[in-house]
């Protein structure tokens, strides 16, 4: 075989391969919005973004990512639909950049607390401590996520700066893996917004920085410019404003709030238009308040990294609100890129509180991608969902792709 052809030939498979990994993300971002939501949004986002389909039937796509990450997409890629990231430091860049439409509003609180594991092996008590000798500490970092950008003020602002970032050992790009240190004990304590505990409260305890030390934030909304449907996006970014019940039902402080009043450098809010009759501010997911004859469920881990051929196994918990005692029914449907299917699992019978282990496991000849399992439960009239998402990775095929066109490269330059 000629040198020509061992080229061509790699090249082929290097194009075979970039197409397997490009074309589920082309046929996802060419359908309905395209949304770039902070990382640590997830929670209200998944359920938001299914709620908005249901009513609308108009496909939504969330990218989760770091702020910075988010930023560099859109300044690389200049597509999407909508931009809310978890605070308002690297959404004011991308204003400034000019991509967003300059009509933002704002959801909910973004309010920074300390988080430790369970039991608070340190004794962390206030800020200050995260100073002390010996004390491992987690951080986002301040150029790509909001909240490290946020810790970074707050320990300024408290004269403690130089002193806590001896104790850091780890510095994130995403705002769950702050929270996933703390809750696998890896760090005595770490910053990050007070949301993130409602998905490890079993695992982390908080400790609240008071107002004065804090800095607490807002988060921010807008449509962009490349969208391709304005009107959807606009409609979409109500939705996200007016459903304040899901944001409350995740741990957020809908906005304003007389508790914590307008943020600095936040205009006046506006009455959000009502979406239509039938949508209320309703939480779908996780309740505050105690209401009789209802249950909730949760479903951990919510994210998850996996290679194919390897298995995980989740943990779905039922709990009692009220006196309840109804069977309740699960299904799961499996959503990804080419791919949609829902599995019946074994109906759950009281006394609750109660919890289903079901293992899933990853074929191997599966692409990159990110699967989401919406977890849907029925019982005694009442119906809630939750939501885990599953990251198959493709950096290894990126590097095979980069290897075999090195190597076509080496091979023409001796033709």
């Amino acid at each position: 075989m000629t040198a020509k052809k061992v080229i061509a030939g790699m090249i082929g498979i290097a194009a075979v391969l970039v197409a397997g990994i490009a074309l589920p993300l082309v046929a996802t971002a060419q359908e309905g919005l395209l949304v770039h939501s902070g990382a640590g949004l997830s929670e209200a986002m998944d359920v938001l973004s299914k709620k908005f389909e249901d009513e609308y039937g108009i496909k939504v796509t969330v990218n989760y990512g770091g702020a910075g990450s988010l930023l560099s997409q859109m300044e690389l890629k200049r597509e999407g639909d909508i931009f809310i990231p978890g605070g308002r430091h690297t959404f004011n860049r991308a204003k400034e950049k000019g991509f967003t439409e300059g009509k933002e509003k704002f959801v909910a609180y973004h309010i920074p607390v300390i988080g430790v594991p369970k039991g608070n092996p340190a004794n962390i008590t206030c800020l200050e401590d995260l100073a002390k000798p010996g004390v491992k500490v987690a951080l986002g970092d301040p150029k790509s996520v909001p909240i490290g950008k946020k810790a970074e003020r707050i320990l300024k602002k408290n004269g403690i700066y130089e002193e806590v970032m001896k104790n850091v050992v780890s510095l994130e790009g995403e705002e769950p893996m702050i929270v996933k240190d703390v809750r696998v004990g890896d760090v005595d304590a770490g910053i990050f917004w007070r949301s993130s505990i409602i998905a490890s409260r079993k695992y982390i305890e908080i400790i609240e920085i008071p107002k004065e030390q804090n800095e607490i934030d807002v988060i921010p909304i807008d449509v962009l410019i490349f969208s391709k449907d304005k009107e959807a996006a606009r409609k979409f970014m109500d939705f996200v404003v007016s459903e304040k019940g899901v944001w409350e039902s995740n741990g957020y402080v809908s906005y304003p709030n007389e508790k914590y009043g307008l943020v600095e450098g936040a205009p006046t809010p506006t009455p959000t238009p009502a979406i239509s009759p039938e949508i209320t501010p309703t939480p779908t997911l996780m309740p505050t308040v105690t209401l009789q004859g209802d249950f909730s469920i949760r479903v951990e881990p919510k994210h998850v990294d996996i290679k194919p051929g390897d298995s995980i196994t989740f943990e779905l918990t039922i709990s009692p609100i009220g006196e309840f005692d109804a069977p309740i029914e699960l299904n799961i449907s499996i959503t990804a890129p080419l791919y949609n299917k829902t599995y019946s699992l074994p109906t759950q019978y009281p006394p609750y509180p109660k919890t289903y282990t079901y293992t899933v496991n990853i074929p191997e000849d599966v692409p990159p991608c990110t699967a989401r399992g919406i977890i849907t439960a029925t019982g005694g009239g009442k119906t809630h969902t939750d939501i885990a998402t599953v990251k198959i990775p493709g950096f290894e095929a990126i590097s095979a792709i980069a290897g075999l066109l090195a190597v076509a490269y080496l091979l023409m330059r001796k033709e």
